[in-house]
């Protein structure tokens, strides 16, 4: 579809000339479309890896490909060695994705288009006396407002 700007003063040309713009528009438009489909496509790619304060580390790369196709993974890996790693393609087949972790609470499995690759490690409690979490009863007793 090709869409140009008329100024607010265009007055309409008679028939006969009406007819050879609307060709020659036509023919613009054509070879536009024409152009823009033969020239080769991106093949976008990014990634960043970082790490905060505490050494929770974030990562995520992505490549794509003549195809439009993508793959690529991301994830992270916290200072205790809790981790999810998701590699991942989208393409005409959609999109799918191989997880791996060690998060608590998870298990090894398939959901829709998702491999679950789960090796849980065992959640650890708080041991008693152990710093008290900032909602629920008691959280704020020790605030800089008891009195």
């Amino acid at each position: 579809m090709c869409l140009a700007a008329v100024p607010t003063d265009f007055k309409a040309p008679d028939s006969e000339e009406q007819g050879s713009r609307r060709e020659v528009t036509a023919d613009r438009c054509l070879l536009r479309q024409l152009l823009l489909a033969s020239l080769p496509l991106a093949h976008p790619s990014f990634g960043y890896d970082v790490t905060d304060e505490f050494g929770t580390k974030l990562f995520h790369k992505e490549q794509g490909d003549a195809s439009n196709a993508k793959t690529g993974s991301y994830g992270y890996r916290d200072a205790n060695g809790i981790f999810r790693t998701v590699k991942y393609v989208a393409d005409a087949n959609g999109f799918r994705a191989t997880i791996d972790t060690n998060e608590p609470g998870t298990a090894p499995g398939a959901s829709a288009d998702a491999v679950f690759n789960a090796n849980p490690v065992a959640a650890t409690a708080v041991a008693a006396g152990g710093r008290k979490g900032a909602y629920g009863p008691g959280a704020a007793a020790g605030g800089p407002w008891a009195g």
